[in-house]
């Protein structure tokens, strides 16, 4: 089951990021994630999706499936 969470903010040692999944394949953005991304300034924002290709978006923006995200953004967002 995925969720549709909007800005979705984190604080890591690594930096600040922002965060909206989607529970379908589309990537469209909305308009109150782009607003958080505004205020936050983070160094990097995902729009994450069931399943596709990974890919930048716009603003610092990375679409990606879920899987990529679990294995190569989450244990660098993560780390200490």
């Amino acid at each position: 089951m995925f969720l549709k969470l909007e800005k979705l903010y984190n604080h890591t040692p690594k930096g600040k990021y922002c965060i909206e999944i989607k529970r379908s394949a589309s990537a469209a953005v909305s308009r109150g994630f782009y607003e958080v991304i505004i205020d936050a300034q983070p160094e990097k924002s995902f729009v994450i999706v069931p399943d596709g290709e990974s890919y930048p978006k716009d603003c610092n923006i990375w679409v990606m499936n879920l899987d990529d995200f679990l294995k190569k953004e989450l244990p660098v967002l993560s780390a200490n």
